[in-house]
């Protein structure tokens, strides 16, 4: 719970603050929603006009791209895929989050990621876990949306973030989708630098 060490933030104006300082033009959005414009500016891969974005770090977000331009919506909460309700009376960002991960484990994971065990039956349930909550919100936006494309990236190694991306590519084909052209699920290409 968070709500008393951000306290001194409310109210501020974030963004009227560092304009000033910087001296420059300043934009403030959602993180994942950052992460999804990256992706589409600076990943390495070629992406269709319209897609899926999952960003799972601390916690999960994520971003919509439809006609390719990245969607905001009118509260500014398009793609929000973290708060996308799953079963179980949970979220997205309850399930497939670093966050949970680390609790599973007992331990804070370390910044290098290179240093990240990967072997345990915990990250094995957590990976099967995150896979049912990310196929169950990208089947639910694709059948919304026609989505062809979900694209899986975050603040974890490239070897974790491929393992959930194919895992959720397994999940997905379980599922029943009659009348929905499952999507192709890859790996972003940006990781923690998104």
């Amino acid at each position: 719970d968070w709500a008393e060490e951000m306290a001194p933030w409310r109210g501020r104006d974030l963004r009227a603050e560092l304009a000033q300082a910087l001296g420059l033009t300043v934009w403030l959005e959602n993180d994942a929603t950052c992460a999804c414009a990256a992706e589409m500016i600076f990943g390495a891969a070629e992406l269709p006009e319209d897609f899926l974005y999952f960003y799972i770090a601390h916690f999960a977000g994520g971003g919509v791209v439809l006609d390719g331009r990245l969607r905001l919506g009118p509260s500014r909460n398009a793609g929000a895929m973290g708060s996308y309700p799953v079963p179980g009376g949970r979220q997205v960002l309850d399930v497939a989050s670093i966050s949970v991960l680390e609790t599973a484990l007992g331990r804070d994971l370390p910044q290098d990621e290179a240093e990240w065990d990967l072997s345990s039956a915990a990250v094995r349930h957590w990976l099967d876990e995150s896979a049912g909550v990310l196929s169950h919100a990208a089947l639910g936006a694709v059948a919304t949306l026609d989505l062809p494309l979900v694209v899986i990236d975050g603040a974890m190694p490239p070897g974790l973030r491929d393992r959930l991306v194919q895992a959720t590519t397994a999940r997905l084909a379980t599922m029943r989708h009659h009348g929905i052209t499952l999507p192709e699920v890859r790996a972003g290409t940006l990781g923690r630098q998104a």
